[in-house]
């Protein structure tokens, strides 16, 4: 009987490695951190203006406090959490924009708006490095004094008096405790309030989007995939309403290994296809190769389904998908594996010819290390389908003679064991067995 072999696990095709279990103390304090913001966030934007400080403080609470610890709430929860930086203005006919303002203001006609503060089309930064971006100069006193996102979420509490005005500085000038300031239009004119809550709501989202799905992954570690998948589409479902393509490539990465676990390879297939358009898109190139090896494992997968269906023509495209992902991924031995059982495929569909071709690549290229140590059990399982083909078909040891440079090959599992492999290419080998193979069909 033959058996299919499954693919070789690498540590990028594994579970992600960021999960949260719904035992830790410290989850249960940031998610009602995270509803404390959301009620602040509302009341704002509901007229209820004092909103601001609620947000202020919780933003504090969970970015910038160490008071409880040595990391602030939510990176003890996610401990590699990563925001996108500030959105680069983008200039518009008719808005211009002030130097010394934050670079998401802009104004036209009269009118001063916010603009998104954030490039959620950018890949994102760690904390600390987020925490540390200018949001913008101040002019005063003559000099220009830096203001950087850290300090928009400290000062409030730092500061005994909030917001307020001073005209003896600059009556279009709206302070925090002197260093604070932001263009002032005729009516409904941004202040830092209007920014801070800006900033909470993208921590909001950003920050329960990535819980959700991180929390799924702690379901599925538990094996309770139903309580997975809401988790997973949940957050899915708050990245896209963002607009947030790094969120969105993440959730669909972790969905689509969630998919491949209950052997959904189709859906794996569908939506890491989908995400690994989006890394290449915001240049993620980690994402992007752990995305290739997932759709690898997917295609090797669905070949073995149709090839254990009786599908050959199907089995043998699943495995010729999965050997070009295996080179864009320079994975010799995730390669041979998939050649194994491509020869299968093509031996049990009547396909001989192509069959002694792909099982001879494996035999003749060189693994360095461990893989070597790997891959002597695929070699001896084809020194065993060999040996069933020739005795279907006499003469085969001058194939073999003539692709390897051997003057005779004996298929059993010492001489498998013990054969040193000459070629560490497939790319050009393939034609060389072909040939060989023709011309010892056209001497016999």
């Amino acid at each position: 009987m033959n058996a299919l072999r499954t693919p070789p696990i690498r540590q990028s095709r594994r579970e992600p490695p960021v999960r949260v279990r719904a035992s830790d103390e410290n989850l249960f304090q940031l998610v009602e951190t995270l509803c404390a913001l959301h009620i602040g966030i509302e009341a704002f934007r509901n007229g209820k203006r004092a909103g601001w400080m609620i947000v202020s403080a919780y933003l504090h609470q969970m970015l910038t406090d160490t008071s409880r610890g040595n990391s602030p709430l939510a990176t003890r929860v996610i401990p590699a959490l990563h925001l996108h930086p500030l959105r680069k203005p983008v200039p518009k006919a008719g808005v211009e924009y002030l130097m010394c303002s934050p670079v998401s203001i802009a104004w036209s006609e009269g009118h001063c708006q916010l603009e998104p503060l954030f490039g959620l089309d950018e890949k994102r930064i760690p904390l600390d490095d987020w925490l540390t971006q200018p949001a913008f100069v101040q002019h005063h006193d003559g000099a220009g004094h830096v203001i950087y996102l850290r300090e928009v979420i400290t000062a409030p509490r730092d500061q005994a008096g909030g917001v307020h005005f001073d005209a003896s500085v600059d009556r279009n000038t709206a302070l925090v405790e002197g260093l604070f300031s932001f263009i002032q239009g005729p009516e409904n004119r941004p202040t830092f309030r209007d920014y801070l809550v800006a900033m909470g709501e993208y921590v909001h989202a950003e920050i329960t989007g990535q819980l959700m799905g991180y929390l799924g992954n702690g379901y599925v570690s538990v094996k309770d995939y139903d309580e997975a998948r809401q988790f997973y589409e949940e957050a899915l479902a708050i990245c896209r309403r963002e607009g947030n393509l790094q969120g969105i490539c993440e959730q669909l990465t972790h969905f689509g290994y969630f998919c491949g676990l209950i052997g959904n390879h189709s859906a794996t297939v569908e939506v890491c296809t989908e995400a690994l358009a989006i890394s290449r898109r915001i240049r993620d190139a980690d994402r992007e190769r752990a995305l290739l090896n997932n759709l690898y494992v997917a295609c090797f997968g669905l070949g073995n389904q149709s090839y254990n269906s009786g599908i050959y023509s199907e089995a043998v495209a699943r495995y010729q998908e999965a050997i070009r992902l295996a080179r864009e991924l320079a994975d010799l031995l995730g390669e041979l594996y998939a050649l194994v059982n491509l020869g299968l495929a093509y031996n049990a569909s009547g396909d001989f010819r192509n069959a002694i071709a792909t099982w001879a690549i494996p035999l003749a290229c060189e693994l360095p290390g461990s893989d070597a140590d790997e891959a002597r059990g695929f070699i001896t399982e084809i020194g065993e389908q060999l040996a069933s083909v020739r005795q279907r078909r006499p003469g085969f040891d001058g194939v073999l003679s003539a692709v390897l440079g051997q003057a005779s090959i004996a298929f059993n599992e010492a001489t498998c064991q013990e054969y040193t492999p000459r070629h560490d290419s497939t790319d050009a080998l393939w034609a060389e067995i072909i040939e060989a193979i023709g011309e010892h069909e056209r001497k016999s």
